[in-house]
């Protein structure tokens, strides 16, 4: 449930991060949040995550760069994550340009008009300002900006969705 999901470190503090806890492998907890994709850093549309346990269910990395500066580039192709019909393409691209810049590009296109939620947990609560948003976690911190589309709205909440905290 967390194909094309990513994590953020810098200076050994977490920034961009898994939301859940792991207290043990199948505890009610672990099924019905940690392991699903609500609790990474992915996608919903309409209101679908990506299925689990699905064969075939599988995103592929198509391209794969890295210097030897430490400069990075990945893409993956991920609908196939997703049940049938949902998306036609989410290609994610992500670029690390040392020693501290991350991009992340989202190219979606759905078969018809959607609601894409982008998720993005991080240790704390985000400042929001506009399309801009950041975290600190103790002696780091990120930022970041969406680029499009224009008058994007940006939510958050904090603690896990109703139900999921009475599983802990």
């Amino acid at each position: 449930p967390d194909q094309g999901s990513f994590l953020i470190n810098y200076l050994a503090e977490p920034l961009a991060v898994d939301s859940g806890y792991y207290d043990w492998y199948g505890s009610p907890h672990h099924k019905e949040w940690t392991f699903t994709a609500k609790a990474h850093n992915t996608l919903v549309v309409d209101g679908v995550a990506q299925s689990v346990g699905t064969q075939g269910a599988d995103g592929k990395v198509v391209s794969f760069v890295s210097a030897n500066d430490g400069f990075s580039f990945v893409e993956a192709e991920l609908a196939a994550a997703y049940p049938k019909g949902t998306l036609d393409s989410w290609r994610r691209q992500a670029v690390f340009a040392p020693p501290d810049t991350f991009v992340i590009r989202d190219v979606v296109r759905t078969p018809k008009p959607s609601k894409v939620e982008w998720l993005l947990h991080g240790p704390d609560e985000f400042r929001l300002d506009g399309q801009e948003f950041a975290v600190t976690n103790r002696k780091s911190s990120m930022a970041g900006r969406f680029l499009t589309p224009e008058g994007l709205t940006l939510s958050q909440w904090g603690g896990f969705p109703e139900g999921a905290a009475d599983l802990l």
